[in-house]
């Protein structure tokens, strides 16, 4: 049987498809999640949250193609890396690179392409840029946030 997911549900087929190709590419070191889950966030951390979607023209109707505002936020505690009982990164260096490997992921000519290659169902990319980045530390966690502007259209999603 065949159905079509529905065109609704595109945010969460877009956070999972940025989680997967994140997860797939990115440091092994980092815990990555969509956000709006029951999930409890453990830093060194990058949580995806698709903020908001409209239609990618002003006058044009709902067809299910969006534009969509997403979020990406790096989370890594404020604490060095310590090996053997030494300190091998200061809480700067460790949080330097790991929101150094994510944007490098992120800031991509080919992101499009890179994101429908994972083929996360229900998803497909025609757009998807880094717009802007901002850095904060809230309770102890250097806190990078990163906004991601996309156009998706939503896939067939079969199941058997």
């Amino acid at each position: 049987m065949s159905m079509q997911a529905p065109l609704w549900a595109l945010e969460e087929s877009v956070e999972d498809a940025l989680v997967a190709y994140l997860k797939a590419s990115g440091p092994a070191e980092l815990r990555y999640s969509p956000a709006y889950t029951a999930d409890t966030y453990q830093c060194p951390c990058v949580v995806v949250a698709c903020e908001s979607s409209e239609n990618p023209v002003d006058l044009a109707q709902y067809s299910g193609h969006r534009q969509l505002t997403v979020e990406v936020v790096i989370g890594v505690e404020a604490v060095p890396e310590v090996q053997d009982g030494a300190e091998v990164r200061s809480p700067r260096e460790r949080a330097r690179a790991l929101r150094g490997a994510v944007i490098d992921l992120l800031a991509r000519d080919d992101l499009p392409a890179e994101l429908n290659a994972v083929q996360s169902p229900g998803v497909r990319f025609s757009m998807a840029q880094l717009e802007q980045a901002a850095r904060s530390v809230q309770e102890g966690v250097f806190q990078t946030n990163l906004t991601l502007t996309v156009i998706a259209h939503p896939q067939e999603v079969t199941s058997g």
